[in-house]
């Protein structure tokens, strides 16, 4: 009869570790997923501040027609900037000496004013 009891007893106190086992479990994987979509969420943030620059910085007929510049990590494609003028902004320039290495980089010609793959 005591026996019995206490079974009872060391079962309950088994299955309420558990639960809180569990519990503890899921709070720390919520807590790790709660910082990575924060870190997540702030590059975003930052990749959209750094493309509203580089939207303030174009000129030119192109502006008007261009859509606004935003970071949807869901996208599969991926942009790149061809940059013909000085551009700076903070500690970052894109000077016509890079575009000319990008240039050969990727086989362009830049003699004459039309650019043309080689």
């Amino acid at each position: 009869m005591g026996l019995d009891a206490l079974n009872k007893l060391a079962a309950a106190g088994e299955a309420v570790y558990q639960n809180i086992s569990k519990k503890w479990d899921e709070r720390k994987r919520r807590q790790a997923e709660e910082a990575w979509l924060a870190k997540h969420a702030e590059e975003i943030r930052q990749r959209n501040e750094f493309l509203s620059l580089v939207t303030s910085k174009v000129t030119g007929d192109s502006a008007l027609e261009m859509a606004p510049l935003k970071c949807n990590p869901r996208e599969t494609q991926r942009a790149v900037f061809l940059v013909t003028t000085p551009i700076s902004f903070g500690v970052l320039e894109v000077s016509e000496a890079s575009y000319k290495l990008l240039a050969r980089h990727v086989g362009m010609s830049l003699n004459s004013d039309n650019i043309t793959l080689d």
